[in-house]
């Protein structure tokens, strides 16, 4: 690729970008035909959006929602800022489908707060589905955010068990 040749960029789950010229992406994108676009967006999938630091809390994550629906876009987001602007610009945007769950550790990138993030989401859409997981405990979570223990949303302890995550997560990927 040579310096200053337009690029286009198509993130994968482990969030890392592959960089396509204007040709290749062009090559790329015409192997998928209009019907099979169309198709594509008109299945009923659902929305969720991950703020997972670790990469292996990451993958085990991805995993789960892939077992419950298999027709999910998986967003995701290693900080408290990245995590409410993707949001913000998601729900602010009427083209774009808004997120149906929000799963979030506690303790994100930097020290940054994933509880932050839920309130701020469940503020703004109250009726978002919202679940934190975390290897603190209840009364940690808590005092780390100065917060009261009226929280309006699941917690998942670390590490992380199965049947209590599709549990809880099942009724909003169905």
């Amino acid at each position: 690729m040579q310096f200053g040749q337009a690029t286009h960029l198509q993130e994968h789950t482990n969030g890392f970008f592959n960089a396509y010229t204007s040709e290749q992406f062009e090559n790329y994108s015409n192997l998928i035909s209009n019907e099979e676009i169309r198709e594509f967006f008109s299945k009923d999938y659902k929305k969720v959006l991950v703020l997972e630091d670790d990469d292996f809390q990451f993958s085990i994550i991805e995993e789960l929602l892939l077992e419950i629906n298999e027709n999910i876009e998986i967003d995701r987001e290693l900080d408290e800022h990245h995590g409410i602007y993707r949001f913000d610009k998601t729900i602010n945007n009427p083209r774009e489908k808004n997120y149906d769950l929000i799963i979030s550790d506690i303790v994100l990138l930097n020290n940054t707060s994933g509880l932050r993030v839920v309130n701020h989401c469940k503020f703004i859409s109250p009726d978002t589905k919202c679940l934190l997981v975390s290897a603190l405990s209840l009364s940690k979570i808590f005092l780390k955010e100065n917060k009261s223990n009226n929280v309006n949303v699941d917690i998942i302890p670390k590490p992380i068990e199965f049947n209590l995550f599709h549990e809880l997560v099942s009724p909003a990927l169905n």
